[in-house]
């Protein structure tokens, strides 16, 4: 219905009973609309309502629940419009007090409900991503690439181009630590920690700057030191390590 406020719409709101309240009267706000477009034959409203609704409720019995999420916040708009439409009618029929408290109990939910959202929204890092989006472009074709740190969008688009792995993440090889045990989803590892022999099977290292985080083997030569990231790379099979020109600032390139 439009209303729903908590900050994660995979979660129960605060207040629970204001924010059924509220729902209901949506509903209610919606079928008088609905009935109203009806009766005046508006069929684009009609139209509108039922292939909104109808497409949302069936894609979210059948999908997943992300896809299903997906469906029920694009049919909302539908039932949101049906019930301001309601409010209205109901106004132009005389209730206007009735007319003006439907139209002001939807607006109200729906507001409450994207300040919570927005609110409690979790920005992407745009300067870290940026910065992987630039060494994508240069390590292109340059793979096998390997990230050690937790980094979804790293290895799974920004460096899709130098055949990505992370550590932890998007594995089509195994990358076992030191002891033999390969590393749990969301973890993180120092590259010492990290088998030799595994490690030496990618030719580009994508790696967090730190001061405290070990130096690859003496066979990886850095190409690019950026704010955030280093890239390290040996040569590849029958071939001398190649320097990148510089991705960002050349006071930071090697």
């Amino acid at each position: 219905m439009g209303i729903w406020p908590a900050g994660d719409f995979r979660l129960e709101p605060a207040d629970l009973a204001s924010a059924y309240a509220l729902i209901a009267v949506a509903l209610g706000a919606a079928l008088i609309g609905f009935a109203w477009a009806w009766r005046r034959r508006a069929w684009e409203l009609v139209l509108y309502l039922v292939a909104a609704v109808g497409g949302a409720l069936t894609i979210s019995l059948i999908g997943s629940p992300w896809v299903g999420a997906k469906a029920l916040a694009t049919g909302s708009p539908a039932i949101v419009l049906a019930g301001l439409v309601g409010a209205a009618a109901a106004a132009r029929r005389g209730r206007r007090v009735e007319g003006a408290v439907l139209a002001l109990a939807i607006t109200a939910g729906v507001v409450w409900s994207n300040a919570l959202a927005y609110h409690e929204v979790n920005l992407a890092p745009r300067d870290r991503l940026a910065e992987l989006e630039r060494i994508g472009k240069s390590t292109a074709g340059e793979g096998p690439a390997l990230m050690t740190e937790y980094e979804p969008y790293g290895v799974r688009h920004f460096l899709r181009k130098a055949d990505p792995e992370g550590a932890s993440e998007l594995r089509r090889r195994l990358i076992p630590l030191r002891t033999g045990r390969p590393l749990e989803k969301l973890e993180v590892a120092d590259l010492d920690q990290l088998d030799l022999d595994a490690l030496l099977v990618y030719r580009t290292l994508v790696l967090r700057r730190s001061p405290v985080a070990s130096r690859p083997p003496s066979i990886y030569t850095r190409v690019y030191r950026g704010r955030l990231y280093d890239v390290w790379q040996r040569p590849a099979a029958g071939a001398v390590v190649r320097h990148h020109l510089p991705l960002g600032d050349p006071a930071h390139a090697t």
